[in-house]
């Protein structure tokens, strides 16, 4: 018998949720440990004393502002780069949702 060989797509998120979202035990530790990193990604960039602001303050430019932050925070490790934009990502989501809700214009990236 002869091993069915897999393609990258077969193994991706999307694939797992088109095939009924069940994961085995090996992919929900990969799973659990990927949001422990992002999360780790959030405390360490959104943890740091932000910088005072006279005037108005813009919300979108603020967010804006945080991408080289989470890149710089992650320094050379390519996984925790990897996560560090995630969570920017997360972040920026987020602050498009609120800005929605106040009745803002979207901003398109």
């Amino acid at each position: 018998m002869t091993a069915t060989p897999h393609k990258p797509e077969d193994f991706s998120w999307a694939a797992l949720v088109r095939k009924g979202g069940y994961l085995t035990p090996e992919q929900r530790q990969a799973f659990e440990n990927a949001i422990a990193l992002v999360n780790e990604r959030l405390q360490t960039t959104l943890d740091k004393p932000g910088n005072r602001v006279n005037g108005l303050f813009s919300l979108n430019n603020y967010i804006d502002s945080l991408e080289s932050q989470f890149k710089r925070d992650a320094g050379a490790d390519e996984l925790r780069g990897d996560a560090s934009l995630t969570a920017f990502w997360i972040v920026r989501l987020l602050a498009d949702r609120l800005l929605e809700a106040a009745g803002a214009r979207p901003v398109m990236h």
